[in-house]
């Protein structure tokens, strides 16, 4: 590893570790979420309010048994996600936005805006957002990864959007 690279590495490695944190933050203290609860919310509604969870886990980059835990806790604890079988598709379990899921997705997405606005505002122009984003693509793309074109802006699920 080179110098260039470790510093690069370190303050993505920070700069994460910190947005997330302030995401989190400013989501539970706002709208009574976590960070990952918004990210679930968010993903489900950009999938049109449904997904099969193997689809739900990848495109929010958790692993399957993490996305499982967390849609049994916003299904029992929130009444926020319910869990359902499709008669045309038995092996897969569904993960649906409920009617409360989508009052709270409401809820959180301007805390979640604003949070990230602050983390960006005024800190570096949209030039040098817009050379970030693109070279954050280039690597991602560079590592044979792609976004799943079906999350939202307003989610850490899509890299670069």
């Amino acid at each position: 590893m080179t110098n260039a690279q470790e510093q690069a590495w370190g303050a993505v490695y920070r700069f994460t570790a910190m947005t997330n944190a302030r995401l989190d933050g400013a989501l539970r203290a706002e709208s009574g979420m976590s960070l990952a609860e918004h990210e679930l919310l968010a993903t489900l509604d950009a999938h049109g309010g449904t997904a099969r969870m193997g689809e739900l886990a990848r495109a929010m980059m958790f692993s399957k048994s993490g996305t499982t835990r967390l849609v049994a806790k916003l299904e029992e604890q929130n009444g926020w996600v319910a869990r359902t079988l499709r008669p045309s598709d038995r092996r897969a379990t569904w993960a649906e936005l409920t009617p409360l899921g989508r009052k709270a997705l409401a809820t959180s997405r301007p805390v979640y805006r604003a949070a990230v606005a602050a983390v960006f505002g005024g800190h570096l122009p949209d030039t040098g957002l817009t050379r970030m984003a693109g070279d954050l693509e280039h690597v991602i793309a560079a590592n044979g990864w792609s976004a799943d074109p079906g999350t939202c802006p307003d989610s850490f699920a899509a890299p670069g959007s």
